[in-house]
């Protein structure tokens, strides 16, 4: 059992897509596969943490996006509690956990 407000964690966590692992491995992220439901459907999911520093993680994040055509990711850096939305123009929404 995680604790995904643990300011010590980060990671992220995004729907799967093809050769995604291979990618997040290479940039020594802990890789976890998961089951969500949304909207009546299954959809494989990646939670992947890491102990890169924010800036990074972003970088990451966007890269992730712009080249596995994703709109969205949900992201949480170290020495935070909340995790966000982050978009593929960079722009940023809170959550709640």
């Amino acid at each position: 059992m995680f604790n995904l407000k643990d300011p010590k964690l980060s990671f992220l966590l995004t729907t799967d897509a093809s050769n995604l692992q291979s990618y997040l491995y290479s940039r020594d992220y802990y890789v976890l596969e998961i089951q969500g439901f949304f909207q009546g459907k299954f959809e494989s999911s990646i939670m992947a943490f890491t102990n890169l520093p924010s800036d990074d993680l972003r970088r990451d994040a966007l890269h992730i996006m712009e080249y596995f055509d994703g709109e969205s990711l949900i992201i949480k850096y170290k020495d935070e509690t909340s995790p966000k939305k982050i978009f593929r123009d960079g722009g940023e929404r809170p959550l709640g956990v």
